[in-house]
Formats: C-alpha cells, structure tokens, sequence
C-alpha cells in the first residue's frame, strides 16, 4: 500500500510572464528584464548536436522518451498539488519511477510555486522551473528528470 503526503502549498504570484523567442537557433527568453538565453542553452550546447542526431535516427525512441517525461512531469505536478495518483493505472516504467522518486518528493513542503517562469539580470538567465518549495526544510529551486539512468556526480558540469 502506498501513503501519500498532504502538501503544504503558499502559492505566490509571480505576475511576470516570459516569452521564449529563438535567436540563432538557440532558445532565449523576452522577459520584463530584457531578453535572456535560457538555461537548458547555456548548459546543453554541448550536447544539441548529440541528441539532435540522435532523435533523427531514433524517432519512435525519441517520441517514447518524450512521451514518458511528459506523462512524469504530470504526474510529480499532480502528486504535488495533492491531486489523486492513479497508480493501478500507471504504465509500469512510469510507477517504478515515481515511486522511486516519492521519498524525495515527501521531503518537498510549503511549494510557492509550480512551473513557474523565472528571470535573472545578475546572472543572465531565463527558464522555468517545476518546482519552488522547501526541500529538508531549505527554500529551494527544484527540476526533475525522468531519465532512467543513475547520473554520478562526475557527469554533470
């Protein structure tokens, strides 16, 4: 049997609505601040030509992998909003993962904000984020992933 947390929400209103725009083939953000590359740009250069190449050789895998990332996103989103999980009918990959997930998820309290459009001047960034709450009790900027693999430390830069 499966418990699920009742979470705390404090929703704030961020009032602040960015715009994706595409500049050279990369993805920036118009925000009230000026206009800003976003994250996934500046961190994943590297890997654009990999995956680009890869989902043109791989398109039934790509849409697979798209597809279970999206139906995840939902499912974490809904779990956090205190909406009911359908595990019985989740697709097994999708059940394993979340619950998987789940332990981490609980220590998730007090969300300000779910899929939220977030800007900086200082360092030059725009994007959304999933998830603002406190995690193990500290204000925090939360992503989640749904890839399958264990990512080590090493492989993050």
């Amino acid at each position: 049997m499966c418990t699920f947390k009742k979470f705390n929400h404090k929703f704030i209103d961020l009032k602040e609505e960015i715009t994706e725009v595409e500049i050279d083939g990369k993805r920036f953000y118009s925000t009230p601040g000026g206009t800003f590359p976003s994250v996934t740009t500046v961190t994943g250069f590297e890997k654009k030509q990999f995956f680009a190449e890869w989902r043109e050789k791989n398109p039934e895998e790509s849409k697979r992998v798209t597809s279970r990332g999206t139906k995840f996103h939902s499912t974490i989103e809904s779990y956090l909003r205190n909406e009911p999980i359908d595990l019985e009918n989740m697709m097994p990959g999708n059940k394993a993962l979340f619950l998987l997930l789940k332990p981490e998820l609980d220590k998730i309290d007090n969300i300000l904000a779910l899929e939220t459009p977030l800007w900086s001047k200082t360092i030059g960034l725009a994007g959304r984020t999933d998830c603002i709450a406190e995690y193990d009790g500290k204000l925090s900027i939360i992503d989640f992933k749904a890839s399958s693999k264990e990512k080590k430390r090493s492989h993050i830069h």
